[in-house]
């Protein structure tokens, strides 16, 4: 019963520590808001109070001392300072860490906690962080800078199926080896005998010593997108490089003969012994190490609960979901019966699943303002590391979204926002010399567009060289010297996989991924994502993506023997055509009501045999500013469509997003309407190029 109350105060915790946050970026464009002040003090007052019920020790004497110096700010005995804010954001980051890992056991987390705890101590007896407190990225100040080497020991260790996903290990590993100087060992121990030992899987791990100055949140960026598909530890060894000597040579010999991971502890030890190391750092080291330390440790906090736990949440949803299935075959079952009893309930059933539906929805929708505040801290923070005045403008962040959206969609926007910040907006001093201001602007937006929610991120930045990557295309072979394409579709040739950001123009580079990742990660939550921009004025990057994953309301159609859903969202009209019409058509265009709409043959699309159909259907959709006509064999009606995702096989199938359970219990495909318009724009069905 105590672990309930203690998981209930950290969840109220985490509440308390957003509002702290929220707070500190108003305060820091307002120094001197007594309001403001007053609700820092009031969330670590609440902070240290329940900690100290609940058994958090450290935690309640850390907020304790903290609030000791925002009560001398309340008496006007200490001023708001740069220096405190980033001190306090500092003590954010040590606040979730305590929220997570309770009273501390651990000598090393014993050390650094005192060490913080000094920190904040000298501060509040002198109101100043002094040299040692202060991060390198201080405006104005001499520190030491944070590109001290140091070595880590990375134990990457992917799971079976990563290369099912599309995924090169190698490349994650090149990666690495770009950020220093790294000694890479493979495992090769789980590889099964050749009767079992499948292609398609993955039997390898790795273990890498790398010698780097980048910050750990660079080493972790080159695994930003397989996460999830593998076991990853990334471990400080020692301040500055290695050598390889007989001593470390062994402890690897040994680790591959008893088929374990080398600890890093053992390495530890070794290298305590074969180098002679000072017994204490500075403290801008020791603190930046306590930093990257703990953000290693300190896991990502996901959305748990909305005011109930989540889980009861998925399971309503999932039950909703059945309940419509069981609804359309009593549909079906009704219809065949011809009972009129058994079609009024039916109906009345089919009136309640579907209230039912939107209201189960309705619960299961969280505003995306629940993860913001990381990406507002994402931008303050580096923009300070890398010297650039920044504001980030947030609007819509009250847009709701489905939480496993919202979830999937974070990594990405952290991302495109990195971009913006490390190569979209200049220097001050470049910024001055284009004649824009010194400071920089990014722009989040999120707004309603008929049943999707669009988030655009834009920078007022250098913008992107149109001409340079249509020549790194063409260097490429991926487009032809001859190839007439618009602006918009060379900024989208970035999306493609074989084209390399890393070498092209630095506003779209990223360390260990690349834009077709974005674009693939977007992809699985049926979303979609495009690019504009304008060289010397900045880059817009749009998304496009559903309100929710699981139902959806559909058109039943027919093509061949099989059914399909098209989503309503995206129809505008239906036709019924004569098949004299399409005979009459040229180049797969035909004129309805005196206009002309390029179409696809389904059966074309899904290689059925084609056959004429003496009275086809027509389904016009549409997608920003394009239209296309889906040649059907029929429409059979709208239906309430349970969207179960695609298993591993047909996950890269390039038309279809889902498939759906049917009253009669066959199964029907669901049409990727926007992803049908981009192939039919690149020429890749209509018998062109189709795969």
């Amino acid at each position: 019963m105590m672990d309930k109350f203690k998981a209930k105060f950290v969840e109220e915790s985490l509440d308390n520590v957003n509002d702290l946050e929220e707070s500190l970026f108003a305060l820091e464009n307002d120094m001197q808001s007594k309001d403001l002040i007053e609700r820092i003090f009031r969330a670590m007052h609440s902070l240290k109070g329940g900690g100290a019920m609940f058994g958090f020790n450290h935690l309640s004497e850390f907020t304790h001392h903290l609030e000791n110096i925002f009560d001398k700010v309340r008496n006007d005995k200490l001023e708001v300072t740069p220096d405190l804010i980033s001190l306090t954001f500092s003590a954010v980051d040590e606040i979730k860490f305590l929220l997570n890992k309770g009273d501390l056991t651990d000598q090393e987390d014993l050390d650094a906690y005192g060490r913080f705890m000094a920190k904040i101590q000298a501060f509040s007896e002198s109101g100043s962080v002094g040299p040692q407190a202060s991060t390198p990225a201080a405006a104005g100040k001499e520190e030491t800078p944070e590109t001290d080497e140091k070595t880590y020991l990375i134990s990457f260790v992917p799971q079976e199926d990563l290369l099912q996903n599309g995924t090169n290990p190698l490349f994650l590993l090149d990666d690495l080896h770009a950020l220093g100087d790294g000694h890479s060992i493979v495992y090769t121990h789980k590889i099964p005998s050749f009767e079992l030992f499948e292609a398609e899987n993955n039997y390898c791990l790795w273990q890498v010593l790398l010698t780097t100055s980048e910050s750990l949140n660079e080493i972790k960026d080159v695994f930003i997108f397989v996460e999830d598909e593998c076991d990853l530890s990334v471990d400080e060894i020692c301040q500055g490089s290695f050598e390889m000597d007989s001593g470390i040579e062994k402890l690897i010999s040994n680790a591959r003969n008893s088929n374990s991971l080398i600890k890093a502890s053992d390495l530890k030890v070794l290298l305590d012994k074969s180098q002679s190391r000072k017994g204490a750092t500075s403290g801008t080291d020791q603190s930046g190490a306590d930093a990257a330390r703990k953000k290693a440790q300190l896991k990502e906090h996901k959305i748990s609960s909305i005011r109930v736990a989540s889980l009861k949440i998925d399971e309503l949803v999932n039950l909703v979901s059945e309940l419509v299935t069981v609804q359309a075959q009593l549909s079906v079952y009704a219809e065949k019966k011809g009972d009129t009893d058994i079609l009024g309930l039916a109906e009345n059933v089919q009136k309640l699943s579907r209230q039912l539906r939107d209201n189960a929805f309705e619960i299961s929708l969280i505003p995306m303002q629940s993860e913001l505040m990381r990406f507002q801290r994402l931008v303050r923070d580096l923009s300070k590391e890398l010297g650039k005045e920044i504001e980030f403008v947030i609007e819509g962040g009250d847009i709701e979204l489905d939480k496993n959206i919202i979830e999937h969609l974070t990594d990405p926007l952290l991302h495109i926002l990195r971009n913006s910040v490390d190569h979209g907006i200049e220097m001050p001093d470049d910024r001055v010399a284009a004649g824009k201001s010194p400071k920089g602007n990014i722009y989040f937006k999120a707004y309603h567009a008929g049943a999707s929610v669009l988030i655009e991120v834009t920078d007022d930045g250098r913008g992107i060289n149109v001409e340079d990557i249509r020549e790194k295309a063409i260097a490429k072979g991926l487009i032809e010297e001859s190839s007439d394409l618009s602006s918009k579709e060379i900024l989208n040739l970035i999306f493609m996989s074989g084209f390399s950001t890393r070498d092209t123009v630095s506003d779209v580079s990223g360390r260990g991924v690349g834009m077709d990742v974005v674009r693939k990660k977007i992809s699985e939550i049926r979303g979609e994502v495009t690019i504009d921009s304008e060289l010397g004025q900045g880059t817009t990057i749009t998304l496009r993506l559903p309100l929710t994953l699981s139902i959806i309301d559909g058109l039943l159609v027919k093509v061949a023997e099989n059914k399909y859903v098209v989503p309503i969202a995206s129809i505008e009209k239906i036709f019924a055509l004569d098949s004299a019409d399409l005979k009459d058509s040229f180049n797969k265009v035909v004129v309805i009501e005196d206009e002309q709409i390029p179409y696809v043959d389904m059966r074309n699309v899904f290689k059925e045999e084609k056959l004429d159909v003496e009275t086809p259907q027509m389904i016009m959709v549409r997608h920003e500013e394009k239209r296309l006509g889906l040649l059907v064999d029929e429409v059979l009606g709208e239906y309430q469509t349970v969207v179960k995702p695609l298993g591993r096989y047909l996950k890269s199938h390039e038309v279809v997003s889902g498939a759906s359970i049917l009253g009669d219990g066959t199964i029907s495909m669901v049409i990727d309407t926007n992803r049908v318009l981009q192939m039919n724009s690149t020429g890749k069905i209509n018998g062109k190029s189709k795969k």
